[in-house]
């Protein structure tokens, strides 16, 4: 009867142990899942930041504007 007590405490050890590594596992996948969404949404923050900056740019270079008197036009030049 001892024995099997302590087969089964061992068991129950075991399968313990086994549950709480593949708890780990889920939990470091679930982890690393949840990095990646963060660091892909920082990486499209950055990459509208570099296209607004882009398009501002262009936007500023593509100004045109009408000198009074002559009715000439010509371009702003700016850099951001």
């Amino acid at each position: 009867m001892d024995v099997l007590k302590l087969s089964l405490k061992l068991l129950d050890v075991e399968v313990l142990k086994l549950s709480l590594k593949l708890l780990d596992v889920e939990v470091l996948k679930l982890s690393l899942k949840e990095l990646e969404v963060e660091v892909l949404k920082l990486s499209l923050k950055l990459l509208d930041v570099e296209v607004l900056k882009l398009s501002l740019k262009l936007l500023d270079i593509g100004i045109c504007s009408v000198i009074p008197g002559n009715k000439s036009v010509y371009f702003k030049y700016v850099c951001l």
